[in-house]
């Protein structure tokens, strides 16, 4: 890239700006927690790659978390057909959607994670909550087909150092 186009690069970046507060404004005013990336400028063309970010405002997305009292690695043993997502409920009163929803199985090494994009393909039916004496509510229920299943990695423990 010759300098000239570096410069116009520069300013296009300069002339972003309002673009991005108004998007950061526009989710703001919908109930959105926003962090906007400070901009880096590339002295010259040739460092670009130590200037370049990793987007231009970031929001915070909703994760639902359920500890669940079996273990499980994959789809092949969780003990049943389908993974209870939320109370009907709870979805459709919700103001901020859950992005997923994480069951972390009883001996915290794997995950089933329901993205709430996978909701055309959730199930309702009455649920009776095993916590809670004579609770039964409308619950949505996801495909194993839908479920994603991942090893959590081993959590390094830091040393102790002694002073």
């Amino acid at each position: 890239m010759t300098d000239q186009n570096h410069a116009r690069f520069l300013r296009a970046l300069d002339d972003s700006l309002p673009g991005v507060l108004r998007v950061a404004e526009w989710l703001v005013r919908r109930g959105r927690n926003v962090r906007i990336s400070g901009q880096h400028r590339a002295p010259t063309h040739e460092q670009w790659q130590d200037y370049s970010d990793s987007g231009d405002l970031m929001i915070e997305q909703r994760i639902e978390v359920k500890h669940r009292t079996f273990d499980f690695t994959s789809a092949d043993d969780w003990p049943y057909a389908d993974v209870a997502v939320c109370a009907q409920h709870s979805w459709q009163r919700a103001e901020q959607k859950p992005l997923a929803f994480v069951s972390v199985s009883c001996d915290m090494t794997h995950v089933a994670i329901v993205l709430a994009s996978s909701a055309k393909h959730w199930s309702v039916r009455p649920c009776t909550d095993s916590r809670y004496d004579g609770v039964t509510q409308d619950t949505f229920f996801c495909p194993l087909s839908s479920v994603t299943f991942l090893r959590l990695p081993k959590i390094k423990k830091a040393p102790v150092t002694q002073q």
